[in-house]
């Protein structure tokens, strides 16, 4: 999203906040209809040349005072702002213990902890 915001204005100071180290972006973006794409997500560092990186959560927006709030306690002021709150798959059985359901990079490597550990 960071480089997609550069596109439409390029001096604009954008301000990337995230709660991983890593950065997800869109790759191979093929319309396969109306509405539905076909895609590929690949996980990055982020590119600290085209955009400003925050490893932290956003906990709360001052929409008058234009300024989120991170957990660390550290203000960060903008002039526009791109909320990107990712998702969270469904689970099939969520009541289940043990049940994972694979969505990204993240939930694979849980995956792989838990079986090394069983």
């Amino acid at each position: 999203v960071a480089e997609s915001l550069q596109i439409f204005d390029p001096r604009a100071n954008i301000t990337l906040i995230s709660a991983t180290d890593t950065v997800k972006r869109v790759t191979d973006l093929v319309q396969t209809g109306e509405v539905v794409s076909s895609f590929n997500v690949e996980e990055i560092s982020p590119n600290f040349s085209t955009y400003n990186f925050i490893n932290d959560t956003a906990t709360s927006v001052d929409l008058h005072h234009k300024n989120v709030i991170v957990r660390s306690g550290d203000i960060v002021s903008y002039d526009k702002l791109c909320i990107a709150t990712g998702a969270k798959p469904r689970s099939v059985c969520p009541e289940l213990k043990g049940v994972l359901t694979i969505r990204d990079t993240d939930s694979v490597e849980t995956l792989q902890r838990r079986l090394k550990s069983s």
